[in-house]
């Protein structure tokens, strides 16, 4: 019964879809009979069970039409300081989630593979930086077996890996380049290091 109740002030759904129409229309036939074809004499039930209509849908149109602003501005709200949050988080990322994102940049690939059981992974997918994109994860994450992820859309954009995940700058030493590829977390794949 409440889901009922729920969707009269829904915009989306048909019955509050019916009484935008009827509170519409009854605008015109009520208030405008000069541009309404049909005439009803004023004394009928027809005009007066229309009238009753009228009066009940205008209301439920009008908390429609507030709760559909009031939800979109949640919305909005909620999109730009989770916008907010990330680039925060991204300025203040420790060590170990600098090693962790910079394997994007090392290997340049939107999807890696690493362990869902580490703790410098959760942390990162509770910061909302790094999601999982593996189909088959709930049975990955049982067996420890590494899973596919991939940097957040809005993260990606935002990241510079120079700056803020300290990577390779394109003028830097060989010392700098082998400390570098020598830092990197334990399930990274290796690549080819000159000692």
């Amino acid at each position: 019964m409440e889901k009922y109740f729920t969707a009269i002030f829904d915009l989306t759904k048909l019955p509050s879809l019916l009484c935008l129409v009827i509170a519409m229309s009854g605008t015109f036939f009520f208030y405008y009979p000069e541009y309404v074809i049909i005439v009803i004499n004023k004394k009928s039930d027809i005009y007066i069970y229309g009238y009753i209509a009228y009066l009940i849908s205008v209301p439920i149109v009008i908390i429609s039409v507030i709760k559909y602003i009031l939800k979109k501005i949640s919305y909005i709200y909620s999109y730009y300081s989770a916008k907010k949050q990330i680039r925060e988080t991204i300025l203040t990322l420790n060590a170990n989630e600098k090693k962790v994102l910079r394997e994007f940049y090392l290997e340049p690939q939107f999807s890696l593979e690493m362990p869902f059981d580490d703790s410098t992974v959760l942390g990162l997918i509770d910061k909302k930086i790094l999601y999982n994109t593996s189909p088959y994860s709930g049975a990955m994450f049982l067996n420890g077996n590494l899973s596919s992820f991939q940097i957040g859309k809005y993260a990606r954009k935002f990241i510079n890996p120079i700056i803020h995940l300290d990577c390779i700058p394109i003028n830097a030493t060989e010392k700098e380049k082998h400390d570098l590829l020598k830092n990197r977390p334990s399930w990274g794949r290796p690549l080819y290091i000159k000692d």
